[in-house]
């Protein structure tokens, strides 16, 4: 299997995760990531990446200097493959990367393989997803760029991968050095500088950025002090 072309940022990475909801959706993906290159301006040190939907990869990367990545890509050349989503086509289209395995679109062990090897043939980043560090241990073998560990928790469960999952953490930072990113009800900076200095490379989000009516301000609070940055109005 190729290694990547791509070595990571060093800098932590903050993975903003559009899913297939109607505020990053469409128009609204556009505006959602005009306001999040604004919140990416303010601050410094991190890496903001935005994963949207495959159809609107072409319309973001026209407004946004951050990197886009695609939400998930399939194992298929070009071909007659129809309603498959080609990683080449997604690198054409101007993403420079895929998540893969999400918790919400999960992948046979021989299709997780096969569809790795594909993106970094197409020239993709990829961030495979884990549900557990002996999982995402596991994935090191295929040897993505990132491995984003979210573990699987009641529906009703509001508190923080911190709270609900931290021996899955400590497992993580330790069996996958250089290359974790956590997802999971992650919710103010607090959290995000413990799971930096605990070791992580990063973050991923959705909900508490792109459902907010403020995603700028949620965004900035997210990463720094929220005293730092006053609220804005979304479209400014």
């Amino acid at each position: 299997m190729p290694e990547s072309t791509q070595p990571p940022d060093r800098r932590p990475l903050v993975l903003i995760n559009f899913k297939a909801t109607r505020e990053g959706s469409g128009s609204n993906a556009v505006m959602l990531a005009k306001q999040l290159e604004l919140a990416g301006s303010t601050i410094s040190g991190y890496e903001i990446i935005l994963a949207v939907q495959a159809l609107d990869i072409y319309r973001v990367v026209q407004v946004t200097r951050l990197k886009v990545f695609a939400q998930h890509v399939d194992p298929r050349q070009y071909g007659p493959y129809t309603g498959s989503i080609c990683p080449f086509a997604v690198r054409e289209a101007g993403a420079c990367g895929t998540l893969i395995n999400h918790t919400e679109r999960r992948l046979s062990h021989a299709v997780l393989e096969q569809t790795v090897d594909l993106a970094k043939t197409a020239g993709l980043q990829t961030i495979v997803c884990a549900a557990s560090a002996a999982e995402g241990q596991a994935m090191l073998a295929l040897a993505p760029d990132y491995i984003g560990i979210e573990p699987e928790v009641a529906p009703s469960a509001k508190s923080s991968i911190l709270e609900s999952a931290a021996d899955v953490v400590e497992q993580a930072v330790a069996a996958i050095p250089r290359k974790v990113l956590f997802g999971g009800g992650i919710s103010t900076s607090q959290e995000v500088q413990q799971l930096i200095v605990k070791g992580a490379s990063g973050i991923m989000v959705s909900s508490k950025v792109v459902k907010s009516s403020d995603p700028r301000y949620a965004l900035e609070s997210l990463l720094c002090d929220e005293k730092v940055f006053p609220p804005t109005k979304r479209g400014s």
